[in-house]
């Protein structure tokens, strides 16, 4: 080996490259340096050299460098990197809620019930011991929907009762419940203001009428009299506030098939004894109209039996 090339050949060796010596053309020698970088580093040949230059490494791909030419006297070794890689891709993750429709929309506001309630008697009347019906008549205005219906302000001894006490309407159809009322013998002969309500959620609507409890009673022979060891019972009955100018009425009616006659012995106080014998379903005669205060005994004067089925007590107080 020539002493020229010793020097650089341990430099070379020193770096780490493969140096390989051949015969050149011109006949010196020809150095042909193969580098060992990795790092994508160009290698530059001079004079009549060739070099080759390795790829760089990109994106975990390798590719290796093009081989220089040669010309005239000088040359340059180009080493080119081609290679591939991935692109990387941003990701933006996030989250967004909300809509938008121009504004909130309210909820419909619930439809209030419209209906009317209406008596068909606002002022009636109703006797001793006795019953009255009221018919009671909801009607809707383009409204669907349950009427619970109640009664107030009666009489403390007169009782209210509906057949059916909610109704249920449809559009503008009415529906109508009965309303009796039933008072007992007792019962203070006064006019009363009282009141039918109909209710259907938060919405109430009262019919006012008024009561009026008359001091008449209406006693009955019932059937088969003359096999019973008694007709009639007492009765107890409170008086009016003037009862002379507003006496009790004591009205007797036959149920009975056979006819009867009321035996009676009070006629200055208007419970005297009948005009004679009444049929069945008829009613006695005179009409008893009671102006004083007292207890007023009767029984059934047709008898045949002697001391017969016994009658009755009417006490007014």
């Amino acid at each position: 080996m020539s002493k020229y090339l010793r020097t650089p050949l341990v430099a070379l060796l020193a770096a780490g490259s493969f140096v390989v010596v051949a015969c050149g053309s011109a006949g010196g020698p020809e150095v042909l340096t193969v580098g060992a970088s990795h790092g994508g580093t160009d290698t530059s040949g001079s004079g009549s050299s060739e070099g080759t230059g390795a790829g760089s490494t990109k994106s975990g791909s390798t590719s290796n460098g093009a081989t220089g030419s040669s010309s005239g006297g000088s040359s340059s070794g180009t080493t080119s990197a081609s290679g591939s890689g991935s692109s990387g891709t941003t990701t933006s993750s996030g989250s967004s809620s909300g809509s938008s429709s121009g504004g909130t929309t309210e909820p419909p506001a619930p439809v209030t019930p419209a209906y009317t309630v209406a008596i068909d008697n606002a002022a009636p009347s109703i006797n001793l011991a006795d019953t009255t019906v009221l018919n009671i008549t909801v009607t809707p205005q383009s409204w669907t929907g349950p009427v619970t219906l109640s009664v107030a302000n009666l009489p403390s001894d007169v009782t209210g009762a509906f057949d059916n006490a909610t109704l249920n309407v449809t559009g503008t159809t009415p529906a109508t419940a009965k309303l009796t009322l039933t008072s007992v013998s007792s019962s203070a002969p006064v006019v009363t203001a009282f009141n039918v309500t109909g209710t259907s959620g938060e919405t109430s609507h009262a019919v006012p009428a008024s009561l009026t409890v008359k001091s008449y009673i209406t006693l009955y022979i019932p059937v088969n009299a003359d096999s019973l060891s008694a007709v009639g019972a007492t009765v107890n009955i409170k008086a009016p506030s003037d009862i002379a100018n507003n006496p009790v009425t004591v009205n007797f009616v036959n149920l009975d098939s056979t006819p009867h006659e009321i035996h009676a012995e009070n006629p200055s106080e208007g419970f005297e004894h009948g005009g004679g014998t009444f049929g069945q379903n008829q009613a006695d005669t005179p009409v008893r109209k009671v102006t004083v205060a007292g207890s007023y005994e009767w029984h059934l004067h047709d008898d045949p039996t002697p001391g017969g089925p016994a009658g009755g007590t009417v006490v007014i107080q």
